[in-house]
């Protein structure tokens, strides 16, 4: 009598092959997971951005915060991974929900900077993500005494 079937070591090398398979994919994953979680982010922060540029438009300044952009407060805004959205100064702060990151991305925020071209408070507004550089002949505004000023330098 023959018997059909699969022996414990045949089943053992399928077992490994499959962890093997998978330990590889697994570091594959978490660029498009961060990927998504960022995706959240911008998506977050250029819902905003019209309520940044209309103030903008109408004061010739940005808004300090919030409520002068007239949105929900900070901790009203939240998303899957996002946890509170903010303004200060125009520009668009998102901070992302702590126990949804890894411990190296703790702390995560992104950022959108409004920019203007020097000396012209009227100029088209460029935004920027925190890491790109400012253009040539370009600043972030500020708001004090109605004043352009970029980190504190007045240019106005």
């Amino acid at each position: 009598m023959h018997q059909k079937g699969f022996t414990l070591i045949e089943m053992m090398m399928v077992i490994v092959i499959l962890g093997i398979l998978s330990a590889t994919s697994m570091p594959n994953f978490h660029p498009l997971r961060d990927q998504a979680r960022m995706i959240e982010a911008k998506t977050f922060a250029n819902m905003y951005k019209k309520d940044v540029l209309e103030y903008y438009q109408y004061t010739g300044q940005f808004p300090l915060n919030n409520q002068a952009a007239g949105i929900a407060p900070a901790n009203a805004i939240q998303g899957q991974y996002v946890q509170s959205v903010y303004i200060d100064h125009g520009e668009i702060h998102v901070h992302m929900k702590q126990k949804k990151l890894y411990e190296k991305e703790k702390h995560k925020t992104f950022m959108l900077r409004p920019v203007i071209r020097k000396g012209h408070v009227t100029s088209p507004v460029l935004w920027l993500q925190s890491n790109e550089a400012i253009p040539e002949g370009y600043l972030l505004p500020r708001q004090k005494n109605d004043t352009i000023q970029i980190k504190g330098v007045s240019n106005g």
